[in-house]
């Protein structure tokens, strides 16, 4: 019988030696303060921060005060060089793998194109303005793997964040941002029985078999996984892309991965959520408590499409985001999955469900133009589209943010596609400005991205920390999602993050935002006079 090899890590080992050495030689920071908070060893001089996490040995070290600023206009180098200083800088310090052991031989370094965040801004004209922030240079492992079936060998990536590293360079060629995972290869803990493509696309079929799938192709990669003993590993998966039409709409689906041999994470059958009833929820105040920071309770919601729509991970996801708010005080007054999460609770009735949190997560299925929702009468698939969030702020003036929303996530595969990152992709400032009737801020993607249970969980937990909303959503697509998707314009190859938001002239901005109790948050921006949109590649 066929088999694929299952690699075991080491463990990650950092003392305070370690730590002082990370911060001197990436940001020759000498001076600081020290801190252990959630699983991380934190270092903070100034602006600069550097964090090592002690269970996946990942390091995120950035400087805020030029990383992500959308008022900056860097004086950057072009591609070549930046790539150069990227090479200098990942050699002289040692921040790449060097696979020189036997049992490594099958792992290597590949260097991704190298691309920038950008910001988009626009006027009530429609005149827009666009500038890159910075250069990011990208390096993945990948894992020279022979096809059981076809007999060819091949480069294959990691799905979900470990061996990726990326160095951020801004104005005048200055380092301002790295990050990398990576766990020393120990070796071969087994070599497990391969499943071929064959039952591989029956297990897909029946994973999407509510959904009426237009096209699907499937590769091997390997993903990471930590058992609930610490013991660490990387075993192969397939990797499924598909186009499915949700009503009318080409949607791609989030990439849904299960191991591709004998080992790894089993299916786990949850009990479906109780059939919802069709009556409002109930409010927890009478008052609108609009720009306060200090009272609870603030409220948060959920919508989620998981099994319903073939992905193992959303429901999870969804749940490490009310979990966290919950944990900080606030009141959850939804978490609605699979045949309950409500197309109407985001529109029709949105005033009693979307606008009546303060902060609503979404995951499931997304495209360049909306969401992946249900009909409550019947459960089948129904869609979110931009036609219906009004052709503009203030018109018709009462759908998010009209009454309580400010921030929405869209943990999918998009919705903020646009033509400055790939061809086809739109304008997204003239898409969505609809959406923002009091609405702060709308984060997503701008192609697509992987199933994970991770998302909602890290995005609360760093902006519990006292990082801005956009800042910790940012940085969170930034460590779990792969740097590339494989996938054709719109959509692809490069993974970006994104924010978009609107201002309003003489109030502060809302990107600058923090959940509520845990620093500065603007005024509603009623009619706006500025949109925004920053892409940052993953």
């Amino acid at each position: 019988m066929a088999t694929l090899p299952v690699y075991r890590l080491k463990p990650p080992h950092y003392n305070l030696r370690s730590l002082d050495d990370w911060a001197r030689k990436l940001f020759g920071i000498q001076n600081y303060s020290l801190k252990q908070i959630n699983g991380r060893h934190s270092i903070k001089s100034d602006a600069k921060i550097v964090d090592v996490d002690v269970i996946n040995g990942a390091v995120w070290a950035a400087n805020m005060a030029q990383l992500w600023n959308p008022s900056l206009k860097p004086n950057l180098s072009d591609k070549n060089n930046a790539r150069k200083i990227a090479d200098e800088f990942v050699k002289s310090n040692d921040l790449l793998p060097s696979f020189e052991h036997e049992h490594e031989n099958q792992f290597k370094i590949d260097t991704l194109e190298t691309v920038g965040s950008i910001v988009s801004i626009s006027n009530t004209k429609g005149n827009r303005e666009n500038h890159q922030l910075d250069n990011r240079v990208r390096y993945t492992v990948k894992i020279l793997t022979k096809d059981p079936e076809s007999g060819s060998s091949s480069k294959v990536h990691i799905t979900n964040g470990l061996g990726k590293f990326g160095v951020t360079i801004g104005d005048a060629d200055e380092i301002i941002g790295y990050n990398g995972a990576w766990l020393p290869v120990e070796g071969v803990e087994t070599d497990s029985n391969y499943i071929p493509r064959e039952f591989a696309d029956q297990h897909f079929k029946k994973l999407t078999s509510n959904l009426k799938i237009e096209s699907f192709d499937a590769n091997l990669a390997y993903s990471y996984c930590c058992s609930s003993n610490k013991d660490h590993y990387l075993y192969p998966v397939w990797e499924f892309k598909a186009t499915s039409n949700i009503k009318g709409h080409k949607v791609p689906l989030r990439i849904i991965t299960f191991p591709a041999t004998e080992f790894g994470p089993q299916h786990i059958a949850y009990t479906p959520q109780p059939k919802r009833h069709k009556r409002p929820v109930p409010r927890t105040r009478g008052t609108r408590r609009k720009n306060l920071v200090a009272i609870n309770p603030f409220e948060a919601g959920t919508s989620w499409i998981g099994e319903l729509g073939g992905l193992s991970g959303s429901r999870n996801n969804a749940q490490g985001f009310v979990d966290g708010l919950a944990s900080a005080g606030w009141n959850v007054n939804f978490n609605w999955g699979n045949c309950n999460a409500w197309e109407t609770d985001w529109h029709d009735n949105d005033d009693d469900y979307v606008d009546a949190a303060d902060f609503v997560f979404y995951t499931g299925h997304a495209g360049l133009d909306g969401w992946m929702l249900v009909n409550p009468s019947n459960c089948d698939a129904d869609f979110l589209s931009s036609s219906k969030v009004g052709s503009g702020p203030q018109n018709p003036g009462d759908i998010w943010g009209g009454q309580d929303l400010e921030w929405v996530v869209v943990a999918a595969c998009g919705p903020l596609q646009d033509d400055i990152l790939s061809p086809g992709g739109g304008d997204v400032l003239q898409r969505w400005d609809g959406a923002f009737d009091g609405l702060h801020i709308l984060m997503g993607y701008g192609a697509i991205t992987f199933d994970t249970e991770e998302e909602g969980k890290r995005l609360v937990q760093y902006s519990r920390e006292g990082q801005t909303i956009i800042n910790s959503w940012f940085r969170t697509a930034q460590e779990i999602q792969p740097s590339d998707n494989g996938s054709s314009a719109p959509d692809g190859p490069t993974i970006y993050v994104g924010a978009m938001w609107v201002e309003k002239s003489g109030q502060p901005s809302p990107f600058n935002d923090h959940i509520w109790g845990y620093g500065s948050v603007a005024p509603d921006p009623r009619s706006p006079n500025i949109l925004a949109c920053m892409w940052v590649p993953c």
